[in-house]
């Protein structure tokens, strides 16, 4: 609406429809914006929860592994490269920075996963799939 004296006194009636609508998008955004957060942090912690439960599983089982072929109750062929494997995974999990960058994460992720797999194999383990969310990392 303009301020100035010669407006005709009907335009404010006129435009009352454009006005409500104007003020009703306005609610509805701030609205949403609020919905959308709350939902992103529910959405956030539950994939975040996922995520830990996975890398705890892969944790502990690299770090009893470890200690088994340490203390020598388990013998490999391949020892020292086993070991040096279980090190190496147990480093990158507990380095694992957690970013705003899903991509990176993601990869990581990713990268855990395929290294746990392949020590998974030359272990002959049998990991029970059911306590791990061993399915794709998405969002």
């Amino acid at each position: 609406m303009s301020n100035c004296e010669n407006d005709d006194p009907f335009d404010s009636i006129v435009m009352i429809e454009n006005k409500a609508c104007e003020e009703g998008y306005n609610k509805g955004f701030q609205e949403g914006k609020k919905m959308g957060y709350v939902e992103g942090t529910s959405l956030g912690k539950s994939k975040g929860s996922e995520l830990a439960q996975e890398l705890g599983v892969y944790y502990g089982i690299c770090q009893c592994a470890l200690n088994m072929h340490e203390t020598e109750i388990i013998s490999h062929k391949h020892q020292r490269r086993v070991v040096s494997q279980l090190k190496a995974l147990i480093n990158d999990i507990q380095g694992l920075v957690l970013q705003d960058n899903v991509h990176v994460l993601i990869a990581s992720m990713d990268d855990i996963k395929s290294r746990f797999k392949k020590l998974e194999s030359v272990l002959q383990l049998k990991v029970d799939k059911t306590t791990s969310q061993s399915s794709k990392l998405s969002f």
